[in-house]
């Protein structure tokens, strides 16, 4: 009897260990991943939309300094360099913030159920219009700097094709220009026909279990490009995405499972223990136990991501480098801080038990007083 009294004792213990750290680990979750003002905090913190503007602009430069073939080249007035001025500044890490925090506030409502679907519209026609205006100055300004047309025939072909001239013949049609960029990116056909993005437009593959893309030329094989968007739906209608937002909810619902477990190993070691004060001091001494788990989880978690981070960057991933460390550091700024919190308070709890349950019934035995008399001898 006195073996499985200990057992359950050191059963009891084990459990009130599991529901801590399963409260411990959900909260952390909670309060980071679990909140959508968290996440953007990390995204802008991390600068994480100037640093992909930055990328962009570095790969243009790259394409730049590539060696050009062996093949004629036409002459024009737009080159990347001026083409990298005007997406710069009509898309700005203020519109880019501006897109994604929408995503975000559509994508969490519906997690959370406070929405039957995400909803969200990235709007980028100002952006467009702006890259247009911004390309057409450019233009100009290439323009203006030619010299000025000396022959018949260099004057014909400057104004028949502006964005090839060699020569500065009349004024600059920019007008022409514009509405010539408007059918080219605007158009049927064009990069930006659509000028908005919703939630509609992210479509997938009902046999798919991941977001795929149509990467069959629909010219070279209409059959299978069909059939394909023949069987996209929206990804919210999806079999298995439709069922996020229910495992998102139960998932938040881990930390009261935690409390809970914790709860009932506390209680039934408290009762198993020789006595209550003693039940009581095995707790204590597991809230010490783990949160000094938590702290070294956390410094171990510290210099892997160090360590993590150094290696990628002695790679030559740009994008990894310039995007996804800054953000990656961030988040595990976050997560370490709150992580060291709530160890501090377990430890101050832990400590806090373990005094007050501390056993001051060893007193030490009276002294005789001498020359007091001595129990008779038998």
């Amino acid at each position: 009897m006195h073996f499985l009294k200990k057992l359950g004792l050191w059963l009891s213990l084990l459990l009130f260990s599991l529901g801590l750290s399963i409260f411990t680990f959900s909260f952390i979750v909670n309060q980071t991943f679990g909140r959508v003002d968290v996440l953007k905090s990390w995204l802008a913190d991390s600068n994480t939309y100037q640093n992909f503007l930055d990328v962009a602009s570095k790969q243009i430069k790259l394409d730049d300094e590539q060696p050009k073939d062996n093949q004629e080249q036409h002459k024009s007035l737009v080159n990347n360099e001026q083409l990298k001025t005007a997406v710069l500044k009509a898309f700005t890490a203020k519109s880019a913030q501006t897109w994604v925090e929408s995503v975000l506030d559509g994508i969490y409502a519906w997690l959370e159920g406070s929405a039957e679907q995400p909803s969200f519209t990235i709007d980028y026609s100002n952006e467009v219009s702006a890259f247009i205006d911004s390309m057409v100055d450019q233009v100009e300004v290439s323009y203006n700097a030619l010299p000025e047309c000396n022959t018949a025939s260099a004057r014909q072909q400057s104004q028949q094709n502006p964005i090839e001239a060699i020569c500065k013949a009349d004024a600059l049609p920019t007008d022409e220009i514009k509405q010539n960029l408007n059918d080219d990116l605007l158009g049927e056909g064009g990069v930006f026909e659509k000028t908005t993005f919703t939630q509609d437009d992210l479509k997938i593959d009902k046999q798919a279990s991941f977001f795929s893309f149509n990467s069959s030329d629909e010219k070279t094989n209409p059959t299978e490009a069909a059939a394909k968007k023949a069987r996209e739906v929206v990804f919210y209608k999806h079999p298995t995405f439709s069922k996020i937002p229910s495992y998102y909810q139960q998932a938040k619902k881990v930390f009261w499972l935690g409390l809970i477990i914790s709860f009932v190993g506390a209680v039934l070691a408290i009762f198993l223990a020789d006595s209550r004060k003693k039940g009581t001091r095995k707790l204590g001494w597991r809230l010490v136990t783990s949160s000094i788990i938590s702290i070294l989880g956390g410094i171990i978690l510290l210099f892997g991501a160090k360590i993590f981070t150094g290696a990628v960057s002695s790679k030559d991933a740009i994008e990894v480098q310039d995007i996804a460390l800054p953000f990656v550091n961030e988040m595990l700024k976050d997560i370490i801080v709150l992580s060291a919190i709530i160890a501090t308070v377990l430890l101050a709890v832990g400590v806090t038990i373990i005094i007050l349950t501390k056993d001051k019934t060893a007193a030490k035995a009276p002294q005789r007083l001498s020359g007091s008399p001595q129990p008779a001898k038998k």
